[in-house]
């Protein structure tokens, strides 16, 4: 117990600025995966590098002292048991957003009220967003969503495009909002309609970069896992791409993650469950996609037309005729 509470003390004495956080109840880190930080949790592997990196540690004996290790016991033991003290971390951000309590984040660094950590990627300015923006200000940014960034997207109906609009939005206030929001289905009669683009444009925003695609699993307990693995990276935006329209949307799984925050299952090779909070913006591409009830209750359309076919030019020529 002795060596356990010093080597705490030693922790929260080096953790500041933070790089040892606690999320869901478990230990984790900030890693750089490719200039960006990446929450990963911290297994006792980890916990022993940092206590390395932190501390010295010494095999004490009635004539000296000699270097040595931390007791192979010690990080299993901080891992399974993570001090109450540390501070947690729930995201990380790469522009400004609200937290809790309305307050907007916008500096970078780690926000411990809030439980972000804001990532400001290099050579970009910190956006100074202000706290009361004029009506003019307001405009002009209602023009910048509605006639450049949607205007070449041809919703179905003013309601289609509202709920894409919402979708932008949606990560920004996201954790203003208690309890699940729905899942935002983009889908079009056929493909090439620029269902993915707006995904992708939509994620550029968000994260400043394209969000990584994934698919939907057929088997309900691969979709559980795959579920988990994704909401251990807490991302702010998850995309499921091209859902099959044989399969359609009815997946148990998949309706059951979009209504639960925090989100619960069992990992693989672990006992117990794992709780995660679930605070992203789940995206669906598809083409007429068939739902069940239980799906259709949690989502919203941003239906896309298709597209008419061009005749007559083509890039300024006329189209000849084969033969």
């Amino acid at each position: 117990r002795p060596i356990r509470d010093e080597a705490w003390a030693a922790l929260h004495a080096s953790n500041y600025p933070p790089s040892l956080f606690q999320r869901s109840g478990a230990p984790a880190c900030l890693t750089l995966i490719k200039g960006v930080p990446e929450i990963t949790p911290v297994d006792a592997t980890i916990m022993f590098d940092h206590l390395c990196s932190i501390a010295s540690w010494v095999h004490r004996t009635p004539d000296m002292e000699t270097p040595t290790n931390p007791p192979k016991e010690l990080p299993a033991v901080m891992v399974k048991r993570p001090h109450p003290a540390l501070p947690h971390i729930e995201a990380v951000v790469s522009a400004p957003v609200f937290d809790r309590q309305a307050n907007l984040i916008q500096s970078p660094g780690y926000h411990r009220d809030a439980r972000l950590y804001m990532h400001i990627a290099r050579g970009n300015v910190p956006i100074d967003v202000p706290a009361h923006p004029t009506d003019a200000q307001i405009a002009e940014a209602i023009a910048l969503i509605l006639n450049d960034l949607f205007v070449d997207f041809p919703f179905t109906t003013p309601a289609a495009r509202a709920h894409a609009v919402a979708a932008l939005l949606l990560p920004f206030v996201r954790r203003m909002i208690k309890g699940p929001t729905p899942v935002h289905l983009i889908e079009s009669p056929s493909p090439g309609t620029g269902k993915t683009l707006l995904a992708k444009i939509i994620s550029q925003i968000v994260l400043g970069k394209i969000v990584n695609a994934t698919s939907l699993d057929l088997d309900e307990q691969a979709l559980a896992k795959k579920i988990i693995a994704i909401l251990l990276g807490a991302p702010q935006i998850v995309l499921i791409d091209n859902v099959n329209i044989r399969t359609g949307l009815t997946s148990a799984s998949l309706a059951a993650a979009l209504t639960a925050d925090p989100y619960s299952e069992r990992v693989l090779y672990q006992s117990g469950m794992t709780v995660l909070p679930n605070q992203a913006l789940w995206l669906l591409t598809a083409n007429n996609p068939t739902t069940s009830l239980e799906i259709a209750r949690r989502c919203v359309k941003d239906r896309i037309a298709s597209r008419p076919p061009r005749t007559g030019v083509m890039h300024g020529l006329e189209r000849v005729p084969p033969g």
